[in-house]
């Protein structure tokens, strides 16, 4: 099998887990999150000048690059341009989805908004709310930018419209995969989060 790897560098709560188990269902070594150890290895190493996944190259795909929760908050996409320039060949894919999804799925999560808080020093859920909106936005800017004449080794894939068809055409050159393995993890929990948060907004808005 071809070692050319294949990273998601869209933000986490965007079907990281439903490309791992994908591309893991098709035989493809992957690793997701890995309970922070990925993330905060890639820390380490891109400030001790090795390559960012050492101690985890075996893997083909990664997902979820975020670091552990008892360290500072660590995001490793924003980091693809390292990624990038390390790995030859790698194709890159920039996941994403309805952005008041993705606040909602973030805001279910134990603790996050707690952390991203103290990590960032903000007094609110609101003020973490506006950082994150911030974030995604500038992120999928920058990525969008940097791949604009890289069209070969990057796809930009909606979770919410795209699914293993375009995932299995994407890696096609390099890896053979079965398109019926492709399913969403954690969907109904999502969509039941986006709709707490429409119904939290049309309370504030009736309370204003």
């Amino acid at each position: 099998m071809a070692n050319v790897k294949i990273i998601q560098i869209g933000f986490n709560k965007c079907g990281t887990r439903s490309m791992y188990q994908f591309f893991r269902q098709n035989k493809i070594p992957s690793v997701h999150w890995a309970h922070g150890t990925v993330g905060r290895d890639i820390r380490i190493n891109l400030t001790t000048g090795r390559r960012p996944f050492e101690g985890h190259e075996d893997y083909v795909f990664y997902s979820d690059l975020m670091g552990t929760q008892k360290q500072p908050v660590f995001e490793g996409q924003y980091h693809f341009r390292d990624f990038y320039n390390a790995y030859e060949g790698a194709l890159f894919i920039l996941n994403t989805r309805d952005e008041d999804a993705w606040i909602a799925s973030r805001q279910r999560h134990p603790n996050f908004v707690r952390r991203f808080a103290i990590y960032y020093d903000l007094e609110t859920p609101e003020e973490v709310e506006t950082l994150w909106r911030a974030q995604w936005k500038a992120h999928h800017a920058d990525v969008r930018a940097f791949f604009a004449d890289k069209q070969d080794v990057f796809m930009e894939f909606d979770i919410d419209r795209q699914g293993g068809a375009e995932l299995a055409a994407f890696v096609a050159p390099h890896y053979t995969t079965d398109v019926s393995l492709w399913g969403h993890v954690g969907k109904a929990e999502d969509e039941e989060a986006k709709a707490k948060l429409r119904r939290e907004r049309k309370a504030q808005q009736a309370d204003g």
